[in-house]
């Protein structure tokens, strides 16, 4: 019946999703079973417990999902922050080392934008709480916007570079063939090749922390819309711009093409391995709690197996003695009679130990006649009491334990 009862208990039953639930066995069985896998394979493959990839493999399980977002929230942020504040540090020093050069404006009124984004973002989410849980979201809206920057930057430079370079630093050169239109035109399109090609390659550049963030960040929906939105959203201000040739444009999409590649890659890799270790970690968190669960279940069915044969033995023990029976082996039973007692006093603190090893007992006094507390204590065994027919506050429970525990070490030793 305790068996059955045991397997029925609504402790068996896990407390979490279906998805990890139903792979568990009970840890703690009370027929002999060994031959269970540790960790079924079905508990630890993401891809049957999530949604497809354009979800971001997302659990189905939504406690499972929340739990996972819970736990790399607060890591996003701080990635994010200091991104932000290496990203800051490079928009305003890199303009500062162009100051001398007697740029146009507009070369440094370009790094604006990207200033702004970034200080908006991040107050967004250092100062205000309420936006951290759109975390993800802010990563991947910023990734594609600074891309977008980035390729008017590209263009807003390209064309300041060869300004400059047309009517300050080659003025000689212009001077000298400005007669010639063919050569002109030549030399205009040799400084778009390669002004262009450095700035784009300058942008790219500035690009990789932020490329690196989506990678911290993993999969998601948006980090998905992210990785194919900031080529196209850099692309655009290229093919408009008339200072950037369409071989460079070209040459550069296909390294950059190759880039979102392997940041998809990496972004599938990371997040199948985060949620691969969350479902194991989410496992051995079930199976631990299952099986600490069942023992306590276990030792409360054994304790009340225990207590009940002990009060039967010691009731047919007193049922004899009743019989007015005398010599030795009288006296041994009383002392197997009173031995059993005490088990079953032992089996009726059996909350009281467990308290005591978590450390969260509280004392409870009562008024405890002491003469008769010790008498009780003492029965069948072989001692001399002089205690005063007093009464007084104890914990009955507590000092009964100490007092028995120090009588069994005295008589042992």
């Amino acid at each position: 019946f305790f068996s059955a009862a045991a397997y029925c208990h609504p402790a068996f039953v896990m407390p979490h999703c279906p998805s990890s639930a139903s792979s568990l066995m009970p840890v703690m069985q009370l027929r002999n079973d060994t031959t269970t896998s540790p960790v079924p394979k079905n508990v630890v493959h993401v891809k049957t417990q999530s949604h497809s990839f354009w979800t971001g493999y997302q659990y189905k399980c939504s406690q499972q999902e929340e739990g996972y977002w819970k736990r790399h929230e607060l890591l996003m942020v701080r990635a994010f922050q200091t991104w932000g504040i290496f990203r800051l540090f490079i928009d305003t020093v890199l303009p500062l080392t162009y100051s001398w050069r007697g740029l146009a404006g507009s070369f440094f009124l370009a790094f604006a934008p990207n200033v702004a984004i970034t200080v908006t973002t991040l107050l967004m989410v250092s100062c205000t709480s309420r936006f951290r849980k759109y975390i993800v979201l802010i990563i991947s809206m910023t990734s594609v916007l600074l891309a977008i920057v980035a390729g008017v930057v590209v263009h807003v430079h390209t064309r300041v570079w060869i300004n400059n370079a047309m009517q300050s630093e080659l003025s000689k050169v212009v001077n000298y063939i400005a007669g010639d239109p063919a050569l002109l035109q030549e030399l205009e399109d040799y400084l778009k090749n390669t002004l262009s090609a450095s700035t784009v390659n300058l942008q790219l550049a500035l690009l990789v922390p932020q490329v690196l963030l989506l990678a911290f960040a993993g999969l998601w929906r948006s980090t998905i819309f992210a990785v194919f939105a900031m080529p196209i959203g850099m692309a655009i201000p290229l093919l408009i711009s008339p200072e950037v040739p369409t071989l460079i444009l070209f040459a550069r999409g296909i390294g950059g093409a190759i880039l979102m590649g392997y940041l998809l890659g990496n972004l599938v890799t990371v997040t199948l391995t985060r949620r691969r270790s969350f479902l194991l970690e989410n496992y051995f968190q079930v199976a631990l709690e299952t099986a600490v669960t069942a023992s306590r279940q276990a030792d409360s069915i054994l304790n009340h197996t225990l207590k009940n044969t002990m009060a039967d033995a010691a009731g047919n023990i007193e049922m004899f003695l009743e019989t007015d029976q005398t010599g030795t082996d009288v006296i041994h039973l009383r002392q197997s009679c009173a031995s059993l007692r005490r088990g079953m006093r032992a089996c009726q603190h059996r909350q009281a130990y467990l308290q005591l090893a978590a450390e969260k007992y509280k004392i409870a006094l009562h008024p405890v006649a002491l003469r008769d507390f010790a008498t009780e204590l003492t029965a069948g065994r072989q001692v001399t009491l002089d205690v005063p027919e007093i009464t007084v506050l104890l914990d009955p429970t507590l000092f009964g334990l100490i007092f028995d525990n120090a009588l069994s070490n005295a008589f042992k030793h």
